[in-house]
């Protein structure tokens, strides 16, 4: 049994499923916000040189943003996602893949959604608290029926849904409806990239200030887990390997020339996530590298 209440005009619906599942509330704005704060979001983030520029102006602007992106496209550029957290901006979980929820089983709904949290740690190397999603192809469905994977959502333990209230790359469109507690989405191809050099200036004049969705909604944020409390938020089952070659790189990413952390001597135990590809996913120290599958061995 669950119930929908609809408040400021569908800004923010909240959805209860029974008591077993998180209390989901979906969000498309801050409603009566009096104060110039809107968040800027960017979604998928494929491009590394897109989501480069875009960091380059939240320094330059004052700007704390909110990204969503695929897990997937996180593991080609990790020093990109890494620089996010660095500088203070908010990573929050649009899958692993760009899926389509809806007409899904819980079970695929969640797979998505833990997959992308266990990159994100891998990707930064360490845990990493996300308490917000977005589903893939947001729009559609999820606005005609907004009820429709709350429940699956609230499953797989998320609390709020974060959809949007402007989508335009068009300076005079994204100016004529921007106001007080607006949610912005953009994503990091040319075009977006553009308009928000555009639009950023003007914005600037005209008093916004520009904050992470969670600080706009006034709900809990995602952040670095603080190193005392990394024993709880566990990566998962490891199987234990030793390295076989008289030397063994760790390395932050899968290209051989990202950098090497550390490298051990041969005969060493270390912990593996899983092997994708020539890759494995190792955890050493308490947190996440990468090295190549064939420097090892099981015990």
């Amino acid at each position: 049994m669950r119930r929908i209440v609809a408040a400021g005009l569908l800004f923010a619906l909240v959805v209860w499923t029974s008591c077993a599942f998180a209390e989901t509330t979906i969000y498309y704005q801050a409603e009566g916000m009096q104060e110039k704060k809107i968040a800027i979001t960017v979604d998928d983030c494929i491009y590394a040189s897109g989501l480069n520029s875009i960091l380059d102006m939240a320094q330059e602007y004052g700007m704390s943003i909110t990204f969503f992106p695929n897990g997937q496209n996180m593991r080609d550029n990790p020093e990109v996602f890494q620089r996010m957290v660095a500088e203070g901006h908010e990573i929050a979980n649009h899958c692993q893949n760009h899926r389509n929820l809806l007409r899904k089983t819980d079970e695929v709904i969640a797979r998505q959604l833990h997959q992308m949290e266990i990159t994100t740690q891998e990707v930064l190397g360490f845990p990493y608290k996300i308490t917000m999603m977005r589903p893939p192809f947001g729009n559609g469905a999820y606005r005609t029926s907004p009820s429709y994977i709350a429940e699956q959502i609230g499953k797989a333990g998320y609390e709020y849904i974060i959809m949007w209230s402007i989508d335009s790359t068009r300076e005079k469109t994204v100016l004529s409806r921007v106001e007080p507690g607006s949610i912005l989405l953009f994503h990091s191809d040319k075009q977006d990239v553009a308009c928000l050099r555009e639009v950023l200036p003007l914005l600037v004049e005209q008093g916004y200030e520009f904050v992470t969705v969670s600080e706009l909604l006034g709900i809990p944020g995602c952040a670095p887990v603080p190193e005392e409390e990394w024993a709880n938020y566990p990566l998962g089952s490891t199987t234990t390997y030793v390295t076989w070659g008289e030397t063994t790189k760790l390395h932050l990413g899968t290209d051989p020339k990202q950098t090497v952390i550390t490298t051990l001597s041969k005969g060493t135990e270390i912990e593996v996530l899983r092997m994708e590809n020539d890759w494995a996913h190792v955890l050493y120290e308490g947190k996440v590298y990468y090295c190549a599958a064939g420097a090892l061995r099981k015990k």
